[in-house]
C-alpha cells in the first residue's frame, strides 16, 4: 500500500520508517524536521547509518562505514548541506518579501542570443507595488570595431519601446520575454549629474 508522506502524521511516518531500519537503530531527528538519521551497527559490528529527508518515506542514503569517525563525519556533512540549503531558501524568501531595490531611472541590461550576442537595454520608468515595475526599451550608442561586432552603451531617456509591466524576481532580475532576462546595469561614473555607463560587446551573424 502506497502512502502520501504529506498526508501522514509524524507518528505514522515514524512507524513506517521504523520498518525500514534495524530495531537496534538509534534515531536522531533535526528539531525542524529537515532530516532523520538512524545509527546502528550491523551483525559484524560495523557502523552504519540510514537517513530520510523531510517527510519522505524513501531513504536518502543507506551506508556502511569503515569507522565510527567516518560515519560521524559523513552524517554531519549531510546535515550541514540540508541546513545550508534551508538557510539559503529562507534568505531568498526574506528578500522576496522585502521587495526589490530597483528605482525609477535604473537601467537594465539583457544579453542574449544563439551564435551571436544581442544586447538590449531597458529603463525603469515606474514602480508598481513591492514586486512590479514598468520598463521601457531604450536606444543605445553603437560602434562597430570589427567585422559584425562592436561595442554598445545605453542611452537613458531615449525610449524606443512602449511601457511594459514586469515582475521583479530574486536578485533584481526582470524577465522581459521568453528570451530575455534583464539585470541592473550600474553606472561607472557620474558627469554633470548624469550617470555614465560602460560599454558591452555585441556580435552578429547572418
Amino acid at each position: 500500500m502506497s502512502h502520501n508522506p504529506a498526508s501522514l502524521t509524524a507518528e505514522q511516518r515514524k512507524a513506517i520508517r521504523k520498518t525500514m531500519v534495524p530495531e537496534c537503530a538509534v534515531c536522531a531527528t533535526h528539531k525542524g524536521g529537515l532530516y532523520t538519521i538512524y545509527y546502528y551497527e550491523d551483525a559484524s559490528g560495523r557502523p552504519c547509518a540510514r537517513a530520510f529527508v523531510g517527510k519522505a518515506l524513501k531513504l536518502a542514503f543507506r551506508i556502511q562505514f569503515r569507522t565510527h569517525e567516518a560515519r560521524a563525519r559523513y552524517c554531519r556533512e549531510f546535515a550541514d548541506r540540508l541546513e545550508q540549503r534551508e538557510a539559503d531558501k529562507a534568505a531568498r524568501r526574506s528578500k522576496a518579501n522585502a521587495g526589490h531595490s530597483l528605482e525609477v531611472g535604473a537601467v537594465l541590461k539583457s544579453v542574449w542570443g544563439y551564435e551571436q550576442t544581442n544586447v538590449n537595454y531597458y529603463e525603469v520608468t515606474k514602480l508598481i507595488g513591492k514586486t512590479m515595475v514598468e520598463v521601457r526599451a531604450i536606444a543605445q550608442a553603437v560602434e562597430s570595431d570589427a567585422h559584425m561586432q562592436g561595442a554598445c552603451a545605453p542611452k537613458p531617456g531615449h525610449y524606443i519601446g512602449e511601457p511594459k509591466r514586469r515582475k521583479v524576481s530574486f536578485g533584481d532580475m526582470v524577465r522581459i520575454n521568453e528570451c530575455q532576462r534583464a539585470h541592473l546595469q550600474k553606472p561607472t561614473a557620474t558627469v554633470g549629474g548624469k550617470p555614465v555607463y560602460g560599454t558591452d560587446r555585441w556580435t552578429a551573424y547572418h
